[in-house]
């Protein structure tokens, strides 16, 4: 973008009363459009099997946490190169490592108010909780089927619970304080839950995706599902009823209300209701709360109000998938990007209006398993099955100029 470009940008902003927002939007569109194979920072990976799993911490978000199918986990430093742009890891855990993971390890997570410490789920059927300064094992949780997801809640201040997804149809959480399981949340149908997020707003609101195509919702301090979201539900909806009433409802009918239930109770709208047409591979919530985003093997990628549970509606063009295990997704810092797994591509989209913003090619040559953004560095950090972390980054401002002029030229020099 030329400084010629940008003059004339500051001006539009400084006549719309909406300017300043205007601007910054378009901006960072052009930043995710602009997205490339980054030529300062390179991660020099020590897994020798499929990356399955990143997480950048929530403290400094500096340190970034994997794991891959050759059961090792190593953390890297974002910040501080090794060596010039290499970054080597920091630090490494194998199976040699006393009370490591013998199989492959599906999902790792910052502690999120502690970088000192990290969990860990494998195929093995446990879930480890580790010191990331000692290296070692402070806890174990024996799930008893193989693990597909960890992840804790941000926004936790009365609790230290972990969600799990197994190949069993019950989300588990464990209680890193006491060392032992809190719930059991039953009413995935059979083929396990592959997905698990926490509302980064509501400490007690839990997401959970399954092998059965169904996305629930659960308030952790009630009994049952809290909702089964409906990719055919569309309609607006008061309270979450779904009723008569409702925003965009003129009629003067009083609002119809639901009979009253058991806790707990299975009604045959949460027992069919399906939010994908196959098993779901990744859950995530924007950074705000207000909505989450889901992918899942049917080659379909949904947004989701979090306030009514209805489907958006947002067409996703041309989103490939066809994993039979868990896919991590990610989103911007700021909520308008989705960062979607595609095969050996990742894909970018505008969270809101569904449009392409970039398609990343060229930096695995297998199937891409994860994704990760640091918004403080602005990069996009993917692992695959080539056993490689590659990082994406902005292209550099004077690398081209869209406008035709040079990004490096004062405009007003003689």
């Amino acid at each position: 973008m030329g400084i010629r470009s940008i003059c004339t940008e500051l001006v539009h902003r400084e006549e719309d009363p909406d300017g300043d927002h205007r601007f910054l939007q378009k901006w960072k569109r052009r930043r995710f459009s602009s997205l490339q194979l980054s030529q300062r920072k390179l991660f020099r990976s020590v897994h020798r099997g499929g990356v399955s799993w990143l997480d950048l911490d929530h403290v400094e978000e500096r340190y970034l946490l994997s794991c891959a199918s050759d059961a090792s986990i190593a953390i890297y430093d974002t910040q501080l190169p090794t060596k010039e742009t290499s970054h080597e890891a920091v630090a490494t855990l194998t199976k040699a490592t006393p009370g490591a993971h013998q199989v492959a390890i599906s999902s790792v997570a910052w502690y999120p108010i502690d970088n000192g410490i990290f969990l860990s789920g494998a195929r093995d059927g446990h879930v480890k909780v580790w010191d990331a300064n000692t290296l070692t094992v402070g806890g174990t949780f024996s799930i008893g089927a193989p693990v597909f997801a960890v992840a804790m809640s941000p926004a936790a201040v009365s609790h230290c619970l972990v969600a799990v997804g197994s190949a069993e149809p019950d989300v588990l959480l464990c209680d890193v304080m006491s060392g032992g399981f809190s719930h059991r949340l039953s009413g995935h149908r059979a083929g396990g839950v592959w997905a698990v997020a926490w509302s980064p707003l509501n400490e007690f609101e839990l997401m959970s995706g399954g092998r059965d195509g169904q996305l629930r919702i659960w308030d952790i301090r009630r009994a049952g599902t809290r909702a089964v979201l409906d990719m055919h539900d569309t309609k607006n909806r008061q309270g979450g009823a779904g009723r008569a009433g409702g925003p965009g409802n003129t009629s003067a009918a009083a609002p119809l209300r639901p009979k009253p239930q058991a806790p707990g109770a299975q009604t045959s709208a949460t027992i069919y209701a399906k939010s994908h047409e196959n098993g779901i591979t990744g859950v995530v919530p924007t950074s705000d709360g207000l909505f989450w985003l889901s992918a899942g093997n049917d080659d379909r990628v949904r947004l989701w109000n979090a306030s009514s549970h209805r489907h958006e509606l947002v067409h996703y063009n041309d989103t490939f998938n066809r994993a039979s295990k868990p896919r991590q997704i990610a989103v911007s810092d700021d909520g308008n990007a989705v960062f979607h797994p595609s095969g050996s591509a990742v894909q970018v989209f505008d969270v809101h209006s569904g449009s392409t913003l970039s398609t990343l090619t060229g930096g695995h040559f297998e199937a891409v398993n994860c994704c990760a953004w640091n918004g403080v560095h602005e990069e996009l950090y993917t692992g695959s099955n080539d056993h490689n972390i590659v990082v994406w980054a902005p292209k550099e401002s004077g690398a081209v100029d869209p406008g035709g002029g040079d990004d490096d030229q004062d405009a007003w020099s003689d």
